[in-house]
């Protein structure tokens, strides 16, 4: 998991997913998920094992410019032990790899973002299913 940089205009500081972001309109989801995975971690796709997709969130709600909805395509994969992930654009302040106990903790304490929140809940939950 990532932490936000603390400049961040929004929930800075707070965890988040290893890496995200917006999709350009001439992207494809692959294309996004390539470019914000280096931006954010410094990692290229094919250094990351069992990169499979988990479906997607729609999230809707209030934001200060007016009311947010984004559909979020969610992806997973396994980080090899020999990587170490490296901001690349300023927008992460650290990274952290933590239990799936750690996790909840987390999340029920209101350390990640909404978005983060709900990703990784939807992560665990297919992760107990399998």
């Amino acid at each position: 998991m990532q932490q936000r940089a603390w400049d961040k205009a929004t929930d800075p500081g707070l965890g988040d997913t290893l890496v995200g972001g917006l999709m350009a309109a001439d992207e494809s989801v692959r294309e996004t998920l390539a470019r914000e995975t280096w931006e954010e971690a410094g990692l290229r796709l094919e250094e990351l094992d069992a990169l499979q997709p988990l479906g997607h969130l729609q999230i809707r709600r209030p934001v200060t410019e007016g009311y947010m909805v984004e559909r979020a395509v969610l992806f997973q994969a396994v980080l090899p032990r020999s990587l170490a992930p490296q901001n690349q654009d300023g927008e992460v302040q650290g990274f952290a790899c933590i239990t799936a106990d750690e996790l909840r903790e987390g999340l029920a304490a209101g350390r990640f973002t909404l978005e983060a929140a709900l990703i990784h809940a939807h992560a665990l939950e297919v992760d107990e299913q399998r």
